[in-house]
């Protein structure tokens, strides 16, 4: 079963939630596992994208933009790719091959978090942002779902 686990940033800077989904990222990376990192559109994937390659300098996180949809020839090579690059970052459905950790910075239940092995919801420090992921919070803990919450300061 996906362990859920929520990140509760308390302030930050305005790219807060970026900062957080790299140093998990990061993290994660160390550990062994293969991440999605699921953004909220087109453009935040693009702006993590970019961060990773800066994140920290003395580190390198191997990453790749996930491919969204094409032709078939064009998505058999996009899933080889996606197949040796531990991190990747996309802002639909999660590619198979990706079931260790998931990152959501949606606000929305991704579709198919319940095969990841753990499933990592950041919530901003904004009231108004909030109120998408308490619901969120609830709809995994009545399906069942081990949840654990983390109060976290950037």
């Amino acid at each position: 079963m996906t362990a859920v686990d929520f990140y509760v940033l308390s302030e930050g800077p305005d790219n807060a939630l970026e900062l957080l989904a790299c140093k998990l990222a990061e993290k994660a990376l160390k550990s062994g596992h293969k991440i999605y990192i699921q953004a909220t559109d087109a453009e935040q994937a693009s702006q993590l994208n970019e961060m990773l390659w800066s994140y920290k300098p003395e580190s390198f996180l191997p990453h790749q933009l996930a491919s969204s949809t094409g032709d078939s020839s064009g998505k058999d090579a996009d899933a080889s790719k996606e197949d040796n690059c531990p991190i990747s970052i996309g802002h639909t459905e999660a590619p198979e091959k990706y079931e260790d950790i998931l990152i959501n910075l949606s606000q929305k239940i991704p579709a198919a978090y319940a095969r990841f092995e753990r499933l990592l919801e950041l919530v901003p420090p904004q009231q108004q942002a909030r109120e998408a992921l308490r619901k969120n919070y609830g709809h995994y803990r009545d399906r069942g779902y081990p949840i654990k919450t983390h109060e976290i300061s950037l």
